[in-house]
């Protein structure tokens, strides 16, 4: 990793859409922050950042970008599979739904009723 004051040169601020398109199997010890509270829209910024379980302060990106921790990574990515299992092809929209869901309901969302 390279550091830039402090903070991970290699992680930026993305949309949600892709982010949670692009999420990968890497998620322990890690956090998705977003900038806005839920719900979130395709265009929503956040990151997946690297947390210290054992404290509740903030990761230096998340603290200059004014982001909050949302979800661990392991259950964004509960969220990304279940979606995935349910339909062949998910747009970045119904990723977006589909955490919106989970974060309002502690459940996932459930396409076929749709």
């Amino acid at each position: 990793m390279r550091f830039v004051n402090g903070v991970d040169a290699m992680v930026e601020l993305r949309f949600l859409g892709r982010l949670l398109a692009e999420l990968d199997a890497r998620t322990r010890g890690r956090a998705l922050y977003m900038q806005d509270p839920a719900p979130w829209t395709e265009q929503s910024l956040g990151a997946v950042l690297e947390r210290d379980i054992y404290s509740d302060e903030l990761p230096p990106l998340a603290v200059s970008h004014r982001l909050y921790r949302v979800l661990s990574a392991s259950d964004v990515m509960q969220v990304v599979q279940n979606a995935r299992s349910q339909k062949s092809t998910v747009s970045e929209t119904e990723l977006v739904a589909a955490l919106n869901f989970y974060f309002a309901n502690d459940a996932f969302i459930d396409f076929s009723r749709g």
